[in-house]
């Protein structure tokens, strides 16, 4: 409890709530009043096996499982959050039946584009293969680094036979009822990266998703309290010893914008294709992502104020300017997840989160270069100087 930095006088002895994750012979909690070290008030639980800790978390009014009378609670669904599980359930096995069997047609048909699929599927089950391997503990034994490369390769080959499927069953319908959205990412398929549109939507798509993530970052810190910072929010915590593992983080950002650029147009397409009223799917589409927070995290205003908000960017994207801005954005986006970022340049930190500006800052520099032509700008310029 010192080592926490938590006011260990003003803690006071409480029951349990919480089930720890793992097996314990002992659990204990305090609870700590508002003010007690500067901020809001917590729950703490804790849980030992034989003595040793196994389970420490603190609970603040804005944690998961945390209601208005201040008490920790288990994180069973009730109420409103059960219904949205069953309804997400439900939709996740309808969709997983559909995907399937748009999938199969396209591909019996010929409708999908099975060039850009065979691609899109082996940069993401290489990316895959490759930010596990980095991020793997290796051992000096032949059998075991054996063993471990094929469990490793096993798991990429299913990844990007699923991208495949999403591929092969979200393209037709993009370029049927929004074909203007696939013309840059048809020119990077077939390696066109210096075309003045695939620099457009780089740069559109970075800048836009430097503001998403910043939006999800500030969602964080304001949630968190003014009073005190905001924990270090990452998504893979291992960055935080540099090395192989920045790069590892690198390709898990394009992974989890891989995912979440399929699922967002795979749900896009649903919508469309079942309400076929344009206007209304958007309605829809943009009411739907709220329903991730209420199953998670219960009635936080804020949070789905955010994801409203983020919601309607995302559409801009998706509808305006097409699959390369929107993965775009949503990579960097997820590079605001994945490292962390400070404007506390004095932070130990501090240097790994400069990857992922440095990246972002890349990729909108390369945009706008190419979006303005490249050098034929300047030799124009200099013909006309």
């Amino acid at each position: 409890l010192r080592r926490t930095g938590l006011p260990v006088d003003a803690l006071t002895p409480a029951s349990p709530l919480r089930v720890p994750p793992s097996y314990a012979d002992e659990r204990v909690a305090w609870t700590l009043p508002v003010g007690a070290d500067g901020r809001a008030p917590a729950r703490i639980e804790a849980a030992a096996l034989s003595g040793r800790p196994v389970y420490f978390e603190v609970l603040r009014p804005w944690s998961a499982g945390w209601d208005a009378r201040g008490r920790g609670r288990g994180p069973a669904f009730e109420g409103p959050r059960l219904i949205v599980a069953i309804v997400a359930v439900a939709v996740a096995s309808l969709a997983a039946l559909w995907i399937g069997l748009i999938a199969a047609r396209s591909f019996r048909t010929g409708e999908g584009d099975r060039t850009g699929a065979r691609r899109f599927s082996a940069v993401v089950g290489g990316l895959d293969f490759a930010a596990r391997l980095i991020g793997a503990s290796h051992v000096p034994v032949v059998m075991e680094e054996a063993k471990l490369i094929a469990g490793t390769l096993a798991i990429s080959v299913a990844i990007g036979a699923g991208s495949w499927v999403l591929y092969m069953v979200v393209e037709p319908y993009v370029r049927r009822f929004w074909p203007n959205a696939m013309i840059s990412w048809s020119r990077v398929m077939r390696v066109r990266v210096r075309d003045p549109l695939v620099g457009r939507d780089l740069l559109v798509g970075g800048a836009l998703g430097a503001w998403m993530g910043a939006l999800l970052l500030l969602s964080l810190y304001v949630s968190g309290g003014i009073a005190g910072p905001h924990p270090i929010n990452m998504l893979v915590p291992p960055a935080l010893t540099g090395g192989r593992h920045v790069l590892g983080a690198l390709f898990h950002a394009c992974l989890f914008a891989n995912w979440e650029f399929l699922i967002a147009f795979s749900l896009l397409v649903g919508l469309r294709v079942v309400l076929r009223h344009p206007h209304v799917t958007l309605v829809v589409y943009v009411a739907l992502w709220p329903a991730r927070v209420l199953l998670l995290a219960g009635w936080e205003p804020l949070a789905i104020g955010v994801e409203l908000l983020y919601a309607g960017i995302l559409v801009v994207l998706m509808l305006r300017y097409g699959i390369l801005a929107t993965f775009v954005a949503l990579l960097c986006k997820a590079l605001c997840l994945v490292f962390p970022l400070t404007s506390e340049p004095w932070r130990w930190y501090a240097d790994i989160g400069l990857v992922a500006v440095v990246v972002m800052s890349a990729l909108v520099a390369y945009g706008s270069f190419h979006a303005v032509g490249g050098f034929r700008v300047f030799d124009e310029l200099l013909d006309d100087g």
